[in-house]
């Protein structure tokens, strides 16, 4: 998700929190599924074997919608600490 601060940051994030609980996932499988239907090569980096297989096989296990891969695109531009990414040129 981008290093410890962003991961915070993503974690406390509102809409990503309704996301998560819409698809009944871990907002880390939220984001690593948002990068994976962007193309993105997806590195998740855990020493936790329960989050290793949470982020091996929880991610392909449901698809996000394009209202839902659109809000969080928007992330970027409406929530604070969000700015690694420019999602409006990415595809």
């Amino acid at each position: 998700l981008g290093g410890l601060m962003d991961r915070d940051k993503a974690f406390a994030n509102e809409l990503l929190s309704k996301i998560s609980v819409q698809y009944q996932k871990t907002t880390s499988q939220v984001m690593l599924r948002w990068a994976i239907q962007r193309g993105f090569a997806v590195i998740p980096g855990t020493g936790n074997p329960n989050h290793q297989q949470e982020n091996l096989h929880g991610v392909y296990e449901f698809e996000l919608s394009k209202d839902d891969m659109d809000l969080i695109n928007e992330l970027k531009y409406t929530a604070q600490g969000f700015t690694h990414l420019d999602t409006r040129n990415a595809d």
